[in-house]
């Protein structure tokens, strides 16, 4: 059960850290876009995909972070 809460916390890090990841290039891309009007719905487009990127990411954090309670939560047996 240990090692389910570890790996469960664990892969919630990587999860919060890779959607972090996602902000920032989200944050360059909407700079680039003001930067570089001409191309401009390109790099909206890509912002756009690299939000939607991070949110999936932020949703697959939540549920490894709520398996990781429920195996916390489960009785312990042994």
């Amino acid at each position: 059960m240990a090692q389910q809460l570890q790996a469960g916390q664990a892969t919630s890090l990587r999860l919060t850290a890779s959607r972090l990841g996602g902000r920032i290039r989200l944050g360059l891309l909407t700079w680039k876009a003001k930067e570089k009007s001409a191309n401009a719905a390109q790099v909206i487009a890509e912002a756009m995909h690299a939000q939607t990127e991070a949110s999936h990411l932020q949703a697959e954090a939540c549920r490894a972070q709520a398996d990781a309670c429920r195996a916390q939560a489960e009785p312990h047996t042994g």
